[in-house]
């Protein structure tokens, strides 16, 4: 027994003086992309089961001291050697997907995959399933420690050799920068289609009569303009600006004799509007939804040729609106609700023709739901309501009126392409 007590001491002391396996080492770069910050959380989660992770504080401050590029191979390799590291891990988010990528200590590319944006339960789980699958195909490809760290090695090679590295490295660091933003939001969407729109114009009379008129369903030829010139940039992305042109297509209208309503006489009809705004739509929920306010001018024309009835309306005016936003399926199907009130500036014949002077307004909502897919292909559904108000006083070149309503529905579909 007395013999077997020096003997565990000296194996305790042996395997104290055995050098213990040093873990390897990586950092987690800054992801890139709309929901960056989520996905980079998934992978400093589950790198940290495969490598002792450095803070990516103090990784960027020595890129900077060395003047390196953590996007070129070259730079990689460069701070590799000066901090020991093992592994680089960068990443981003392209529209409904996130890119992950790991290099090696030389800094060239180890592995490589593609999970879905980190959007809910089943998002973050796929980030995570690719995270692990890269990290492991990244440690079974990468060399041995002893053939990593020989950055001397490449200045002893011939002059010629080396050019051909730097025009490699200028190459990749081209590829893996890549586009800044590809989220849910392109630069820019036009989009056409038809509407399906109606018209009910009412005027009170001062004598308690009622001039009015109805038009059925007739059809607008539609043009959308949607466009975000800085979706690029960080805040500067939710400004916006948007353009809605329509014009009515055959469209009529028959007016009845009052005195012998067998009798009817066409009246020339055409209708026509446009109203161009601009606002910032402030990002939110990962860039999923957006909500803002805009400031637009438009005109609103709705003609009608000589009759007994009714003149024609022509409203410009001015317009300040609430819009938000919410993405549903990524960049396949975003809901949108537009409200607004707009300031009546002019109302052409219709004010001439049943006062003096006008006082009034509009307010309007619209709902819509559209889209589009990678490809660039871009539809849009949507539903709207227009009513304008106007206070009529003094003398009139017809009937003196007081009041004047006039209301419109919309509803319609238009297709077209997203630019990014």
């Amino acid at each position: 027994m007395a013999r077997i007590v020096p003997l565990l001491a000296l194996a305790a002391l042996a395997l104290g003086a055995a050098p213990s396996a040093q873990a390897q080492t990586g950092v987690v770069l800054p992801f890139r992309g709309p929901g960056a910050g989520a996905a980079r959380n998934i992978a400093v989660r589950e790198a940290r089961d495969y490598v002792e992770l450095t803070p990516k504080s103090r990784v960027q401050r020595t890129a900077r001291e060395l003047g390196a590029n953590l996007n070129s191979r070259a730079g990689r390799a460069e701070v590799a050697a000066e901090m020991g590291l093992e592994y680089f891990v960068q990443g981003a988010i392209r529209g409904r997907r996130t890119r992950l990528r790991v290099y090696g200590a030389d800094g060239r590319q180890l592995a490589s995959g593609t999970a879905r944006r980190p959007i809910g339960r089943a998002g973050r789980a796929d980030v995570a399933r690719v995270m692990n699958e890269v990290m492991e195909q990244a440690m079974e490809r990468a060399p041995a420690r002893r053939e990593v760290e020989r950055p001397a090695e490449e200045e002893e090679r011939p002059p010629a050799f080396r050019r051909e590295r730097d025009e490699e490295d200028e190459e990749e660091e081209v590829e893996d920068e890549g586009p800044e933003y590809e989220g849910l939001l392109p630069i820019a969407t036009m989009l056409v289609g038809v509407d399906a729109r109606s018209r009910d114009l009412s005027v009170r009379l001062t004598d308690g009569r009622r001039r009015n008129y109805e038009a059925g369903i007739y059809p607008d030829v539609t043009l959308q303009l949607q466009v975000h010139p800085l979706a690029a940039k960080d805040v500067a992305r939710g400004l916006y600006a948007q353009l809605d042109v329509a014009v009515g297509a055959s469209l009529s209208t028959v007016e009845r004799d009052p005195v012998d309503p067998s009798r009817s006489t066409d009246v020339e009809t055409n209708a026509w509007r446009f109203m161009v705004q601009a606002g910032y739509l402030a990002p939110f929920a990962e860039d999923k939804g957006r909500v803002g306010v805009m400031l637009g001018f438009g005109r609103d024309h709705f003609g009608l040729s000589e009759n007994q009835t009714m003149p024609g309306a022509s409203y410009n005016q001015f317009r300040i609106g609430f819009a938000a936003s919410f993405a549903a399926y990524g960049t396949l199907m975003q809901a949108r609700i537009d409200a607004g009130y707009r300031f009546v500036l002019s109302a052409g014949e219709l004010a001439e023709a049943f006062g003096d002077t006008f006082n009034g307004g509009a307010f309007d909502v619209g709902l819509s739901v559209g889209g589009f897919v990678d490809a660039g292909f871009a539809y849009g559904v949507r539903f709207g309501y227009t009513r304008y108000s106007l206070d009529l006083a003094g003398e009139a070149s017809d009937f003196t009126g007081e009041r004047a309503t006039d209301a419109a529905v919309n509803a319609g579909i238009q297709i077209g392409w997203a630019f990014r």
